[in-house]
């Protein structure tokens, strides 16, 4: 899942993953009937100029065709292959 977010000072980026995490989750599980479904353990943060805000913001909202064609940005998505 990629998100664009802007944060007050006094928000941490922990505490909105967190949050986001966990209200998720519970949608998941209860609202959905997801039985298994579980975030991975770590996330990814970066700080972006306010010029860069347009096209980060297309690429979360075309992160679905990016992941369908293999077509990632190595930037946000390395690739691990070992």
């Amino acid at each position: 899942m990629h998100m664009l977010a802007r944060l007050h000072p006094s928000v941490s980026v922990a505490r909105l993953v967190g949050e986001v995490k966990g209200a998720s989750s519970h949608l998941v599980t209860h609202d959905l009937g997801v039985a298994f479904f579980r975030w991975q353990s770590g996330y990814g943060a970066f700080t972006i100029s306010t010029e860069d805000v347009p096209a980060v913001e297309r690429y979360v909202l075309n992160q679905k065709q990016h992941h369908a064609f293999g077509a990632l940005e190595p930037t946000f998505e390395p690739v691990d292959w070992s």
